[in-house]
């Protein structure tokens, strides 16, 4: 749970109440699916965010691998999202995953439809 606080609370208030949810979304996936972020957080519209959760410890920098992962405390919270339903939106929504078919693409995570 301090997890999703966190992510919330790190996108700013004051965007639209669509829009900040997409992008809370949109960090979720990245960190819990995806498992980081690759790229600047100087940059762009989630810079903001992103930098606030690189001050306060939720992110960091892997050099190694050249991506922000979560830091070590944060990393049970994400793979437990993840795991509820295969997808952190899925988890977070309360949805229940037979309501979804993967749908397979050349994407990688497959794609959920709805039936």
């Amino acid at each position: 749970m301090e997890l999703l606080v966190e992510v919330a609370s790190a996108v700013r208030p004051t965007l639209s109440a669509q829009t900040r949810i997409d992008r809370i979304q949109t960090l979720l996936i990245w960190l819990c699916f995806h498992k980081g972020y690759r790229g600047g957080i100087n940059k762009g519209p989630y810079s903001d965010a992103l930098k606030t959760l690189a001050e306060r410890g939720i992110i960091r920098f892997d050099h190694k691998r050249k991506f922000y992962v979560l830091s070590d405390a944060y990393k049970d919270a994400a793979a437990a999202l993840s795991s509820i339903a295969g997808d952190p939106l899925l988890a977070l929504m309360g949805v229940d995953p037979s309501e979804f078919v993967l749908q397979p693409t050349s994407l990688l995570p497959p794609v959920r439809v709805r039936e």
